[in-house]
């Protein structure tokens, strides 16, 4: 199996650096539930400090440049078992590896977005098969199959750990598509798109109104699903990946001039809108299969999504 043999290869005791990831939350008293101002850091980033003036700090604000920065800086290469370059294409389908579990996806997602109003439950289904419209092709959801497939090999769990993983894995993927595909929901009405995967957008079908909340209403069942896993620390990863999404968004909509000419701006925009999803979600991925934050596994995880 090409793909969990890539990354088996890249877990190595050389992964020395340990890739930050962008955080960032609204800066909230943890006993009031107040929303805490911000101060300005003599480094240029704000810090978030309690309502009552005090400097004790609360959360601080993602560094998402860093972070782009420190994922490309980290090089796995010397530990690849195949090289695209100079060895022969394998005679391996990645998207066959998992397709017993990619084909229970759609059932899936429309049981968890099922709601008491029917044009939101159509227009929130419109992509998983509700009606005849593309599917997509499902590469997230393969990326996490597949990476839980190949940092379970490393870990170890027991017959039913493992299991109970294997469910995980596929209730992440599930997850991952939902929010894809929300952004996307969102990106046409942002964007005035008329088709979106050769069929009319959302917000054509319905209305504008019907394809934000769609939208919203599949982030939130996300969010249910997520709680669901059991796992603290995949919720704290994929919250990331939702805030990078909003992040990278806001930088398509107010860059300036300069800035959409800066490779470093175009390559952090990426990330954030497209990058930051497929990594937060393979490194949830190694989480479920009982590998820690820091470790190695988690963190070519990561660098590999």
């Amino acid at each position: 199996m090409l793909i969990p043999l890539l990354l088996l290869s890249c877990v190595t005791s050389a992964v020395a650096s340990r890739c930050g990831v962008a955080r960032m939350a609204l800066g909230m008293d943890s006993v009031s539930g107040r929303v805490a101002r911000t101060a300005r850091r003599s480094g240029g980033g704000r810090v978030a400090t309690l309502v009552d003036g005090s400097e004790e700090r609360v959360v601080e604000e993602s560094q998402t440049f860093s972070t782009v920065s420190a994922l490309n800086q980290m090089s796995l290469s010397h530990f690849r078992c195949h090289d695209i370059t100079v060895d022969p294409a394998p005679d391996v389908d990645p998207f066959g590896l998992v397709a017993d579990d990619i084909a229970r996806l759609n059932a899936e997602v429309c049981n968890e977005v099922t709601g008491k109003d029917e044009v939101l439950t159509a227009s929130s289904q419109h992509f998983f098969g509700a009606g005849n419209t593309r599917e997509g092709k499902r590469v997230r959801p393969v990326l996490v199959c597949l990476m839980g497939q190949a940092t379970a090999l490393l870990a170890d769990m027991d017959t039913q750990q493992q299991q109970q993983a294997s469910e995980q894995y596929r209730g992440l993927a599930a997850i991952t598509e939902m929010i894809h595909t929300a952004s996307l929901v969102h990106d046409d009405v942002l964007d005035a798109a008329d088709t979106r995967r050769g069929g009319s957008a959302v917000h054509k079908l319905y209305s504008t109104r019907a394809a934000v909340m769609s939208g919203d209403f599949l982030l939130a069942r996300a969010s249910v699903a997520l709680s669901r896993l059991g796992k603290t620390e995949v919720v704290q990863e994929m919250a990331k990946s939702l805030e990078a999404l909003v992040q990278g968004e806001i930088m398509q909509l107010q860059s300036t001039a300069d800035e959409r000419l800066s490779l470093e701006y175009y390559l952090t925009k990426s990330y954030c809108k497209t990058a930051s999803l497929m990594a937060f979600s393979c490194k949830s991925a190694a989480l479920l299969s009982h590998h820690e934050m820091d470790s190695e596994v988690a963190v070519a995880a990561e660098k590999f999504g």
